[in-house]
């Protein structure tokens, strides 16, 4: 039977979050693929799949030619998962320099998270979109 994640393995997820932030903050691409596995799958709004850690970078490399991140707050909504794969759920806001309306000042996430051999977690898969503005309202 699978063991659920550990407070420890949250504690660890919190601390790749944390490094993803401060990738994208400081546009080093390199972290940001380094932070997944070989066979990553994203899936960015309003774009083609992106596959693989090098395709990343080349994804984060392209974006920050042409955009500083300046503010990423991640809210997370919670870390869920079995032994060795794990998802985090977040809400977000983001600001870019110079100013783009095509990106999306709050979002959501779904993170997927695999434990490699080494203890670390890496992104396996992702997926993010924008959210509402806080003036629309949803029906229940």
């Amino acid at each position: 039977m699978s063991e659920p994640i550990t407070d420890v393995d949250k504690q660890q997820m919190k601390e790749w979050l944390d490094a993803w932030v401060k990738g994208e903050l400081s546009s080093d691409a390199a972290t940001l693929g380094a932070l997944c596995t070989d066979d990553v799958i994203f899936l960015p709004p309003d774009a083609e799949i992106v596959r693989g850690k090098v395709a990343v970078q080349e994804f984060y490399e392209t974006l920050f030619k042409a955009h500083k991140v300046t503010t990423l707050v991640p809210d997370v909504v919670g870390d869920f998962g079995v032994e060795g794969l794990a998802y985090n759920v977040n809400h977000f806001t983001l600001a870019v320099e110079p100013p783009n309306a095509s990106f999306m000042p709050r979002g959501k996430a779904i993170l997927v998270l695999k434990k490699g051999s080494d203890g670390s977690w890496r992104c396996c898969a992702a997926c993010w979109n924008s959210s509402p503005s806080k003036t629309t309202t949803t029906q229940q």
